[in-house]
C-alpha cells in the first residue's frame, strides 16, 4: 500500500505540473517563444547559474547547522553538501518535500541520521521559507500592485482573521488544559539559545531566497526584458519564487510559468516574455543540479566517522531543560511527532482561497503536514521494514480495500468517459492526503499513548470552539457597523461550506463528550463545559438541519448508553441554549433598543444566511439513484455524476449522499468493500464491548455515528478531520505505553 501511495503522489504532482505547463503554453506561440532564446546574453545566464550555486551553498550551510541541532551528530560539511544536492536532484522528479527527504536520507543514512531527523529538518526549512518567503511575497506584491491590492487579496483570503483566530486557539489550549510537558518543551524552544539559532537560520534562508531572486532577475536581463526596472523585477521575483516553492508541483514547473504570466501581465509585459523567462529559470536550475549530481554521488576518499543515532522510538522522560534534552535523539523524535499532530489539529479547520487571476486556489494549512507525515511513514516502512505505527490489521486491510476501490473506480471512469479533473485531483489526489492524516493520527497515538490522544482531542475541541466564538463576534461586529463584505453569507468558520463546518463540529462534539467522564473528576470543569457549549452553538448557527438533527441524536444516544457524564452534558446543553437565546433574541432586541436608525444593510441580512438549493439536493439524489440502476454492479466510474454539470446554470455538483455516491460511481462492489464489510466488523466489535467502555471507543462510536447519519444527505467522505480522528483511535486500540504526565 505504501508504494501505491508514493506512486499516487508522484502521478498526481506530475499531472498538475504538466497541466499547468500546457495551460501556460496555450497562451503563446512556440515560434515566438524560441525566438526569445536566439539572442540570449550569456554573461547574464552565467550570472544566473552563479546565483543558483550561491543558493545551494546557503541552503547547505543551513542544512548543516540543522543536522547538528536536530540530531546531535557531527556530519562533515562535504557530506552535507552532497546530501543537499541529492535532495535537489530528487526534487526534479518528486514534489519538493518528498524529494528533499528521500534524496538527503539516501546519502546520510550511513551517517546514522534518522528519518525523523531529516523529516524534521525539511519541515523546519519549509516553515522558515513560508515565513521569510511569505514576507518577501507581501513586500513584492505591495511594491508591484500597491497596498490596496494586497489588502483586498488578504480580505478575500480572510488571512488576518485566520491568523488571529489561530493565535487565540493556541492561547486557549494552554490556558484551559494542563500541558505541563508541552509547556516545558515550548520554554526550551523559546529560550535565547534556540531563538539565536533560529535567527541565524532565518538569515541564511533570506540569503538563499535573495540568491534565487537574483537568478530570476539575471534571466530576465538575459532574454532582454529591459523595459521593467530592477525594483519591479525584484518584486516579481519575490512573488514567483515563493509560489513556485509551494509543495504542489514537481520542481516548480507549471506553477512558476502560470504565476509569471499572471504577474507580468499585471504590468503589461507580454505572456511570451514571461513564459520564456520562467522556462529559462527552470532550465538553468535543472542544469546546475544535474552538473553537481556526479559530485554528490562520488565516494569519499577516506572512511567517514559514524556515530550512534537511535531510531524512532517511544518517548522517554526529559532529563533536563537544555535544548539537547528536547531536540536530540529519542526525545526529539517523539516530540517532533507530537508537534506535527498538534499543529495539524490546529490548522485542519482553516482552508483559505488564494485569488490568482479569475480563479481561486484552495489551500489547507494542515495538508503539507499530512504529506510530511505520510513521507515519514513510507520511508520508515521501506527502510526499517516496519510501520511506524500500530493499528489493527483489519483497519489496514480496510484502507487497502478503499484504495483499491478508488483506483478501480478511476480506471472504470477513464474507460467510460475519460479522465476528469475532479476525479483525478479532488478524489484520487485527496485520498493520498487523507492517508497522510490517518497516518499522522496513528503515529502520534502509537508513540504517545493516552497522552497523545488527549492532546490531539484537546486541541481539536479548543480550536473548533474558539473559531465558533470568533466567527460569532466577527459577524455581530460586522452587523453593527454594516460592513458585510469581509465575511461569508453563511456561518462556516474557515471551511467555506456551512454543512462541512457542521460536520466538523459534530465530530468535535463527539470527541468532547467522550472525555466528559474523565473531566468530571476535576475540581473545576467550567472551561471544558463552555467549550462544549460553544461547539453546540456552532452546530445550530450553521443552520444545517441535518447537523442539528445529528447533534441531538448523538447526545441522546451517548446519554442513553451512559457513555458520557450526564452532569457535564446537561450543563453544556444549558449553556448552549442560553447562548442560542442570546444570539437569536437578546442581541437583536438590544440592537433595536440602542440604535434609533438601524442601517438598511443590517436589516437586509440580519442572519447572514443564504438558503441552499434544496431542488439541486433532491436532483442529485434522484440522479444518483438512476445512475446506480444503470450500472448496479461496478458503477459508472469515478467522477461520472460530477461531469454531467446538472447544477444551477450548468454548474458541477456532487451527489448529496455518501452511500448513494458510492453506489452510483462504484456500484455494489464499492458498497460492499467500503460500507458493508466495515459495518459488520464494527458491529461485532460493539457486541464484544466490556461494561466499562474506554474513551477511544466512545470517540470511535461517536465519529462513526456522526458519519453514518450526516452522510446520508451530504457528501462528507473526504473530510480531513474524520480520517485524522480515525487514525488516532485505531492506534489507540493498542496502548503500548503508560499514560504520560498530563
Amino acid at each position: 500500500m505504501q508504494s501505491l501511495q508514493k506512486s499516487g503522489r508522484l502521478v498526481l504532482s506530475l499531472c498538475l505540473t504538466v497541466g499547468l505547463f500546457l495551460y501556460a503554453f496555450q497562451t503563446v506561440e512556440i515560434s515566438d517563444l524560441t525566438a526569445r532564446y536566439t539572442n540570449l546574453s550569456w554573461p547574464f545566464v552565467g550570472a544566473g547559474i552563479a546565483a543558483i550555486i550561491a543558493n545551494i551553498f546557503m541552503g547547505t550551510v543551513r542544512f548543516h547547522k540543522m543536522i547538528g541541532f536536530f540530531s546531535a551528530l557531527n556530519v562533515p560539511f562535504t557530506r552535507t553538501l552532497k546530501a543537499n544536492i541529492a535532495g535537489l536532484a530528487s526534487s526534479l522528479f518528486l514534489i519538493n518535500i518528498v524529494g528533499s527527504i528521500l534524496g538527503r536520507y539516501a546519502l546520510l543514512r550511513k551517517m546514522n541520521v534518522s528519518v525523523a531527523a531529516i523529516t524534521a529538518i525539511v519541515t523546519a526549512e519549509r516553515a522558515l521559507l513560508v515565513v521569510i518567503g511569505g514576507s518577501l511575497f507581501v513586500l513584492g506584491w505591495s511594491a508591484l500592485l500597491g497596498f490596496d491590492a494586497l489588502f483586498q487579496a488578504m480580505r478575500e483570503m480572510a488571512l488576518l482573521e485566520a491568523a488571529l483566530a489561530l493565535t487565540l486557539c493556541l492561547a486557549a489550549v494552554f490556558t484551559v488544559f494542563r500541558w505541563k510537558h508541552e509547556i516545558r518543551v515550548l520554554t526550551v524552544a523559546l529560550s535565547w539559545d534556540v531563538i539565536g539559532k533560529t535567527l541565524g537560520l532565518a538569515v541564511l534562508t533570506l540569503l538563499a531566497l535573495a540568491a534565487m531572486m537574483a537568478t530570476f532577475v539575471f534571466c530576465a536581463l538575459a532574454i532582454g526584458i529591459e523595459d521593467v526596472n530592477l525594483v519591479r523585477l525584484a518584486a516579481i521575483a519575490a512573488i514567483v519564487v515563493f509560489v513556485s516553492g509551494l509543495p504542489i508541483s514537481i520542481n516548480g514547473w507549471g506553477v512558476r510559468e502560470v504565476t509569471s504570466i499572471f504577474v507580468f501581465g499585471e504590468i503589461g509585459v507580454p505572456a511570451t516574455d514571461a513564459l520564456a523567462l520562467s522556462v529559462l529559470v527552470g532550465i538553468i536550475s535543472t542544469f546546475t543540479v544535474i552538473c553537481l549530481l556526479p559530485f554528490a554521488l562520488s565516494k569519499p576518499k577516506q572512511q567517514e566517522p559514524v556515530q550512534d543515532q537511535p531510531s524512532l522510538s517511544r518517548p522517554t522522560a526529559p532529563s533536563d531543560r537544555s535544548s539537547g534534552g528536547y531536540f536530540h535523539a529519542r526525545q526529539f523524535d517523539s516530540n517532533f511527532l507530537l508537534v506535527l499532530g498538534v499543529s495539524a489539529s490546529l490548522f485542519i479547520f482553516v482552508t483559505l482561497h488564494i485569488p490568482i487571476g479569475d480563479s481561486l486556489i484552495a489551500i489547507n494549512f494542515a495538508d503539507p503536514i499530512a504529506i510530511i507525515a505520510l513521507s515519514l511513514a513510507v520511508l520508515t516502512a521501506v527502510i526499517q521494514r516496519r510501520l511506524p505505527f500500530r493499528v489493527p490489521r483489519l483497519f489496514l486491510a480496510w484502507l487497502g480495500m478503499l484504495s483499491a476501490v478508488l483506483v478501480f473506480g478511476f480506471v472504470n471512469g477513464w474507460a467510460r468517459f475519460g479522465i476528469t479533473d475532479w476525479a483525478l485531483s479532488n478524489r484520487l489526489m485527496g485520498w493520498g492526503v487523507l492517508l497522510g492524516y490517518t497516518t499522522l493520527g496513528a503515529m502520534v497515538v502509537t508513540h504517545w499513548g493516552r497522552h497523545g490522544l488527549r492532546r490531539l482531542c484537546e486541541t481539536i475541541l479548543t480550536t473548533a470552539a474558539i473559531i465558533v466564538l470568533f466567527d460569532l463576534i466577527h459577524r455581530e461586529a460586522a452587523l453593527h457597523i454594516a460592513s458585510l463584505d469581509t465575511i461569508a453569507s453563511n456561518f462556516e468558520g474557515f471551511s467555506t461550506n456551512r454543512n462541512a463546518f457542521a460536520f466538523q463540529l459534530l465530530i468535535v462534539l463527539g470527541i468532547g463528550l467522550a472525555y466528559s467522564r474523565l473531566f468530571a473528576r476535576s475540581s473545576t470543569t467550567w472551561g471544558y463545559e463552555v467549550l462544549l457549549g460553544l461547539v453546540m452553538i456552532g452546530v445550530w448557527r450553521t443552520y444545517s438541519n441535518t447537523g442539528m438533527v445529528t447533534g441531538i441524536a448523538l447526545i441522546a444516544v451517548l446519554s442513553a448508553l451512559r457513555l458520557v457524564d450526564l452532569r457535564i452534558a446537561i450543563k453544556a446543553v444549558t449553556l448552549a441554549v442560553l447562548g442560542i437565546a442570546l444570539i437569536a433574541y437578546g442581541i437583536p432586541v438590544a440592537r433595536d433598543f440602542l440604535a434609533d436608525d438601524q442601517p438598511a444593510a443590517t436589516l437586509a441580512v440580519s442572519n447572514l444566511f443564504r438558503e441552499g438549493q434544496q431542488f439541486e439536493r433532491w436532483l442529485t439524489l434522484e440522479g444518483g439513484w438512476e445512475m446506480w440502476l444503470s450500472n448496479p454492479v461496478f458503477g459508472s466510474g469515478l467522477g461520472a455524476f460530477y461531469r454531467l454539470g446538472v447544477g444551477e446554470h450548468g454548474g458541477n455538483i456532487v451527489i448529496h449522499s455518501t452511500p448513494l455516491w458510492i453506489l452510483a460511481e462504484f456500484g455494489l462492489v464499492g458498497i460492499i468493500f467500503a460500507v458493508i464489510i466495515p459495518t459488520l466488523v464494527l458491529g461485532k466489535f460493539l457486541l464484544e464491548l466490556p461494561a466499562r467502555v474506554s474513551i477511544p471507543t466512545v470517540i470511535g462510536i461517536s465519529v462513526c455515528f456522526v458519519f453514518a447519519v450526516f452522510g446520508l444527505l451530504h457528501d462528507i467522505a473526504f473530510q480531513r478531520l474524520y480520517w485524522f480522528t480515525l487514525g488516532a483511535i485505531a492506534a489507540a486500540y493498542f496502548y503500548q505505553t503508560p499514560s504520560k504526565t498530563r
